[in-house]
């Protein structure tokens, strides 16, 4: 969200006022990249510069309430006169009782399984191909909202409500949204041996991010352990009414699927695997000038670690149907306790209309530091 700069200031400064005088944890990561990139339209190379700073403060004295408080700030040049980027991405309380938890305010609730492909999100609809594979946490998105948990040994049940959020790119729109705009339902989760069993219900009544869909939201998810982590989702989307029905279930239901795998190398070495499918057995499954979903996806994951200093990750997501896929190969070196080197290479395959082109290859480089 934008905010005028005299604004920022007080803002971080109570935010590290109420982490000196309270029981709590402030911590700050920043990362600071240069980028250059080649665009394919304007047939020339680009240079900036981007990153990101995190301010987040937990409590620690409570074991039974926890707040937390998250805020990032964007470095961005060309902004209006007296304006910065700042986006207050968390701000909750838990409380724990002894069989149940209320959690309230902005923050994420993981439903389902899935790093890039989750079919059990429907809170916020993971599923959109179209992603950072640069970030820390590829899925990051929250709302406002309500959660009540009720705990019984290893197995639990949830209730939520999501609040609305009004649309600011519509001036006519009403500040405070409709009530039927509101999102509600609940989920179960029980374990039978090695393996979870997980389902629910949300009435969604706003999409929250891009790509997502409203209406009648039910899933089910498994997610097996032991030598190789396996996880599956299935959901779709059933219309409130004055729709076809039926048309509807077909282009949104899919189901989700992934695999996990780690093997050791060497003295301090690791190889983790990791692959995610994204299946629409009702969508297109040949290729086409301008489709709006495709059959399948692929989410292929390859990460070296040494220790706990290098990291070299490689990633992709893939449209099988159209033979395109975006690339990013990076690495992550901890120098200092919190501080380390970070480098990405960001590429495409694939023809101009296909699925994941935007003309664009990027090489960014820089350091990151938390403390």
């Amino acid at each position: 969200m934008n905010m005028k700069k005299k604004n920022l200031i007080p803002a971080l400064f109570m935010t590290a006022l109420f982490a000196l005088h309270s029981e709590s944890l402030l911590t700050v990561d920043m990362t600071l990249l240069q980028s250059a990139g080649y665009d394919k339209d304007k047939e020339q190379w680009q240079y900036g510069g981007s990153g990101s700073a995190d301010f987040q403060v937990k409590s620690t004295g409570n074991q039974n309430v926890k707040g937390e408080l998250a805020l990032t700030y964007y470095p961005l040049d060309g902004l209006p006169a007296g304006y910065t980027m700042v986006s207050l991405e968390k701000a909750s309380i838990k409380v724990q009782f002894p069989s149940l938890r209320l959690t309230m305010g902005k923050t994420r609730i993981g439903w389902g399984d899935g790093t890039v492909f989750n079919g059990g999100d429907v809170l916020y609809g993971s599923l959109s191909p179209s992603v950072d594979l640069t970030a820390d946490e590829i899925r990051s998105d929250t709302a406002l909202l309500t959660l009540l948990r009720y705990t019984a040994g290893r197995n639990y049940a949830e209730a939520i409500v999501m609040a609305p959020s009004p649309d600011m790119t519509d001036p006519s729109a009403p500040v405070v949204p409709a009530i039927t705009a509101t999102s509600a339902g609940g989920r179960f989760v029980m374990e039978t041996g090695s393996i979870t069993v997980e389902g629910g219900y949300l009435c969604k009544g706003q999409a929250k991010t891009a790509g997502d869909v409203t209406g009648h939201r039910p899933y089910l998810s498994l997610h097996g352990y032991g030598w190789l982590d396996w996880y599956g989702s299935a959901s779709l989307a059933v219309p409130f009414e004055g729709a076809d029905w039926r048309n509807n279930v077909s282009g949104t239901a899919h189901l989700t699927g992934g695999a996990f795998r780690q093997f050791g190398l060497g003295y301090d070495g690791t190889l983790s695997v990791r692959l995610e499918t994204l299946l629409y057995p009702w969508a297109e499954w040949e290729e086409q000038p301008s489709p709006e979903t495709y059959g399948l996806y692929l989410y292929p994951e390859l990460t070296f670690a040494l220790g706990r200093n290098l990291t070299l990750p490689v990633l992709a997501v893939l449209s099988p149907v159209d033979r395109s896929g975006q690339f990013t190969a990076g690495f992550s070196w901890t120098v200092y306790q919190g501080f380390r080197f970070l480098g990405y290479g960001v590429g495409e395959l694939g023809e101009s209309s296909d699925t994941f082109i935007t003309g664009n290859i990027s090489l960014m480089a820089g350091m990151g530091y938390k403390y």
